[in-house]
């Protein structure tokens, strides 16, 4: 018995889905253009002097541990540690923390931003210092004096605060998403995957139906992958510590290949989260039943789910560099942030419908297994 095969999508094709869909709903962009208006035209949040009063706090508990002897051997290095920190406060917007979350849609103005739309630069190679640095978008010129936080607690309470806010608006931007797009075609049971327990379908849901718990599970989402990956990377962090106070040769190839295993693990650990929350939002299953989803189709495709993952990575890294050269004047910065909106919104949707060309063709697999047995 002959069966009639199933085109494939491809990469390519579910990108471009994308990019249609979300030109015919400009309504979509407003939830990123929103938020990296904010940024842009709010006052920075910053923690320099907070960073110069720790910085002068540990310098001068220095005495208690080392000898005057001691700290004159190591003041040049003193002086770097201490330079070098207030550099990075200096750095630092606490707004920032809007863009934070696995699924929180690429930002204009982010110059490192973890996220699965930029698995391989900023949430794999970043972190290991092997990421890609470029010209950021000019700052506003209506941007007031940035407002120092001169306390490690409110510090605590302002990156919290954002960091909730930052799911509860990413929620917001799947549901309106979700409450926008045709509705999909019904999937197979014999031999499925689980499909969806809703009683209703989508539009005749309203559009704040489920937001909160959807981004409850976001939330519950990000700390699982940023707890995970963070006790991937312990064990490089302990070898690169070792490897600074010894020249062993030992030494330099364990750190090496802790350093290899690390970029493996890690990437085939966030790419097995890739679809997480396409699930969540888009076909409302629990969270277990949508990470187990999640794991098997990328898993079993697996160079699909990472070809997939590096065009959309280019894709908004690409934006991001052009955002820097472009973005020289207000009239070009906010035509940076709304380009940018249209292509987050695109990459949302797009990935969505690689996960569902996919998904049927492991389903029309799974049937195929139990027709033959």
């Amino acid at each position: 018995m002959k069966s009639k095969a199933i085109p494939r999508a491809g990469v390519v094709d579910a990108l471009a889905t994308g990019l249609n869909e979300a030109a015919r709903r400009p309504w979509l962009w407003v939830v990123p253009f929103l938020v990296d208006l904010t940024l842009w035209l709010a006052p920075r949040l910053s923690v320099t002097a907070l960073t110069e009063r720790l910085m002068s706090t540990w310098k001068a508990m220095l005495p208690l541990v080392y000898t005057a002897e001691q700290i004159a051997t190591l003041q040049e290095g003193i002086d770097l540690v201490q330079a070098g920190m207030i550099e990075v406060g200096k750095s630092i917007n606490l707004g920032a923390v809007l863009t934070a979350g696995w699924l929180a849609p690429p930002s204009a103005l982010a110059s490192m931003q973890p996220t699965r739309y930029l698995l391989i630069s900023d949430a794999v190679l970043a972190p290991l210092s092997l990421g890609f640095r470029v010209k950021p978008l000019e700052p506003s010129p209506w941007q007031g004096s940035a407002l120092q936080v001169s306390s490690v607690l409110g510090v605590i309470a302002i990156v919290v605060v954002l960091w909730i806010i930052s799911h509860l608006l990413t929620a917001f931007y799947f549901r309106m998403i979700a409450h926008s797009l045709p509705a999909g075609q019904a999937t197979p049971a014999h031999g499925a995957l689980p499909v969806s327990r809703q009683p209703v379908t989508e539009h005749q849901r309203k559009l704040l139906d489920g937001w909160l718990p959807l981004a409850g599970h976001f939330v519950v989402l990000s700390l699982f992958a940023s707890g995970v990956t963070f006790l991937l990377r312990l064990p490089l962090a302990l070898v690169t510590a070792l490897a600074v106070f010894s020249s062993s040769t030992v030494v330099q190839f364990l750190f090496m290949l802790t350093g290899g295993i690390t970029l493996w693990l890690t990437t085939w650990f966030l790419s097995a989260l890739y679809f997480v929350g396409d699930v969540l939002a888009f076909e409302h299953q629990p969270l277990a039943i949508s990470l187990s989803q999640s794991l098997i189709l990328a898993r079993s495709n697996g160079f699909k789910v990472l070809a997939l993952a590096t065009v959309v990575n280019l894709l908004m890294l690409g934006g991001r560099a052009a955002w820097g050269f472009v973005g020289s004047n207000p009239a070009s910065a906010v035509l940076a942030i709304v380009i940018n909106s249209y292509l987050a919104t695109a990459m949302v949707i797009g990935i969505y419908a690689y996960f569902r060309d996919i998904r049927r063709h492991w389903q029309a697999a799974q049937v195929s297994r139990q027709v033959n047995k």
